[in-house]
């Protein structure tokens, strides 16, 4: 009974699943130097990609993407990521490129074809760092960018009327600090959105220094706006929010405007009346997560909004919704968090650092919200992480959240063979809603209900005998494979999370899969089993199959080897600074990553921090930090044992 009882619970706490089915549609390879760079310009089913050959433009059919007309830019850094803005008129603003020296832009009027690209400055201004773009119904368009020149960096726009040519570069803010000045804030990022009149509103992250001391380990949230034609306001701090929170800006037709964003403890939204200035951030729902929550908000002209949020440490999806003139509703869960992270999150912040993802669980910095409105409710999409057959992988993920009482339905698609990523809703050209997604084999997928399903038949995969099986701690698992026909296979040693590999053959045939555990062994010390799941079907297919298979391999006995060990940390207090000594068993290379912080969670990010690398040879080590906000200090060794000391400061 009371497992009836606990499942009957679990039932209702999530969603259930879309009654409507969505089936994919063949793919398309949109491979280049940034094939992350994947975005929905609006409403009319248009995707911008980064290609080889530059920006790309697709409109979302029910057959899949269909190539579309776009302009043509040239230069050495059309392969980077590009941004564009399209509204429901057909007004739409392509700016290209990050990293370029030259940035331009093409606009499209109103009902009209995209003209050719322009420049948008006539001097050297230093390297674009990121872009962003937006337009109104009527064609006033802004194209925003972070530039870099010296030590400094330069958040600025360039802004253009209806039917008129851009603008000079205005400057939105900064300048801010670049190059060893680092307890000089610098900038994060940033979004712009436009009224139906033109008048522009601007959001970005200003976080503290990395040096300053102590640290909050906050960003600052800023608004700036600007009315059609007038300057830039001076810029409106709406509040802190934790380093790893991201905030979320929608602006409505007629300047209504919500911003999405976090404190410590909460989701919270600040608003705007048309004209006015943004008020306090209010709070909308708990927020759970100890690291904190990436956001994304929703508006439209009737008053009705969503925000969803994903949470950096324990992921999980959750949304709230607000009917006209409402309040937010309470807190729906779309997907459960996991709570487990068996790292600190200052050495996941370092890079580089793999370690076991439970199955099921969530990559830190959690999912990558999406949400917008429709007549019926909102929706929300992510990559959703799924089990099957013990291994894990990212699914497609869209939720639907109805206006009208009725519980929220979600739906995942996809990423057996590819794990999904950059994951969002789209409006087909007919106007009907779709699921793209970007593969991490550089494919863009879509999902449409009613879509022909795959008819080619799934080939058959035989397994030979691993071409080693006496592996030593390093070896990767080399396994030959014959497919009957074309195919494309998946494989992944379960209880390695990071064991992934692929292998295409495009005519059938033989081939070999190569697999690298990464992090830790294949093989254990003693002669065992290996349980590798192999997921196979045509290349690019929808369709697929898993088949499990047990490998007898064994590890070579390693040689013997003394890893160094680091002993005797002392954190001494003297006035406002800490000095920080230990010692090594042998002499070793520096290659030390000191953190000072007031406890002992490995939920907190330092308030300051020192490393030590160089090659010198040497047993006995010091640092300095300073001494504000640090009760204890932590020290991580990248090539001593322990890993990790952590000592109280003295």
């Amino acid at each position: 009974m009371r497992r009836l009882l606990l499942l009957a619970l679990l039932l209702l706490a999530f969603p259930a699943s879309a009654s409507a089915a969505l089936d994919e549609t063949p793919p398309i390879e949109v491979g280049g130097a940034r094939s992350d760079c994947v975005q929905v310009m609006g409403a009319a089913g248009e995707v911008l990609a980064a290609t080889k050959t530059g920006p790309r433009l697709f409109g979302a059919t029910r057959e899949g993407f269909k190539a579309a007309a776009a302009p043509v830019f040239s230069g050495p850094d059309v392969t980077e990521c590009a941004a564009a803005s399209t509204a429901a008129s057909g007004a739409g603003v392509i700016a290209c490129c990050q990293y370029g020296y030259e940035p331009a832009a093409a606009v499209r009027e109103p009902g009209g074809a995209w003209g050719e690209p322009s420049e948008l400055t006539d001097d050297d201004g230093g390297d674009v760092r990121a872009l962003t773009t937006a337009v109104s119904e009527r064609g006033d368009a802004i194209v925003l960018f972070a530039r870099a020149r010296g030590n400094q960096l330069r958040l600025s726009a360039v802004r253009r009327a209806p039917g008129a040519t851009f603008g000079a570069p205005e400057l939105v803010a900064g300048p801010f600090r670049l190059g060893f000045d680092l307890s000089v804030p610098t900038l994060e990022s940033f979004q712009a959105a436009m009224t139906a009149d033109g008048e522009t509103v601007v959001l970005y992250e200003l976080p503290e220094g990395e040096h300053a001391g102590p640290r909050r380990n906050t960003v600052d949230v800023m608004v700036v706006t600007a009315p059609p034609g007038g300057r830039f306001s001076a810029p409106q701090k709406l509040a802190a929010m934790p380093r790893l929170s991201h905030a979320s800006l929608a602006v409505a037709p007629d300047g209504h405007a919500l911003i999405s964003l976090t404190d410590a403890t909460s989701i919270r939204a600040a608003e705007r009346a048309p004209g006015q200035s943004f008020g306090e951030p209010v709070r909308v729902a708990e927020l759970t997560d100890p690291v904190g929550a990436g956001t994304s908000v929703a508006l439209d002209a009737a008053g009705r909004a969503a925000i969803a949020w994903s949470g950096v440490a324990f992921g999980g999806v959750t949304a709230v919704t607000r009917a006209p003139s409402g309040a937010f509703t309470s807190p729906v869960a779309l997907a459960p968090a996991v709570r487990r992270l068996p790292v600190d999150v200052a050495l996941v912040m370092d890079g580089g650092l793999s370690y076991e993802i439970p199955a099921g669980g969530w990559y830190f910095g959690g999912a990558d919200v999406h949400t917008g409105l429709d007549a019926g409710g909102a929706w929300v999409s992510w990559e959703s992480p799924q089990t099957s057959a013990g291994f894990r992988y990212d699914a497609a993920a869209l939720a639907t959240l109805p206006f009208d009482g009725s519980r929220a339905t979600t739906q995942t698609v996809g990423g057996q063979i590819a794990d999904a990523r950059k994951v969002t809703r789209v409006t087909l050209t007919d106007g009907a809603p779709a699921l793209m997604w970007l593969d991490d084999r550089d494919r863009l997928r879509l999902a449409v209900e009613g879509a022909e399903t795959a008819t080619t038949p799934l080939p058959e995969v035989q397994v030979g005998r691993p071409l080693k099986t006496a592996l030593t701690s390093r070896d990767k698992l080399r396994l030959p494979l014959r497919c009957s026909g074309p195919c494309e296979v998946r494989g992944r040693l379960l209880g390695h999370s990071d064991s992934d590999a692929s292998l295409t053959l495009e005519h059938g045939g033989e081939g070999t899969l190569v697999i690298d555990a990464y992090a830790s062994p294949i093989a254990s010390r003693r002669p065992g089993r290996v349980q590798l799941a192999l997921t196979y079907g045509p290349p690019g297919g929808a369709r697929s199959a898993t088949r499990t298979f047990s490998l007898r391999l064994s590890q070579q006995r390693p040689r013997s080897q003394t890893v160094p060990r680091a002993h005797g940390l002392r954190a001494v207090r003297h006035g406002n600074r800490i000095d920080v000594s230990w010692t090594t068993d042998v002499r070793v290379m520096s290659f030390f990553d000191v953190y000072g912080t007031g406890t002992r969670s490995r939920f907190e990010l330092p308030v300051a921090q020192t490393r030590l690398a160089d090659d010198k040879r040497r047993r006995r080590f010091t640092a300095t930090m300073p001494a504000a906000g640090v009760h204890y200090v932590t020290l991580i060794g990248w090539a001593t044992a322990p890993r990790k000391l952590v000592v109280p400061v003295r």
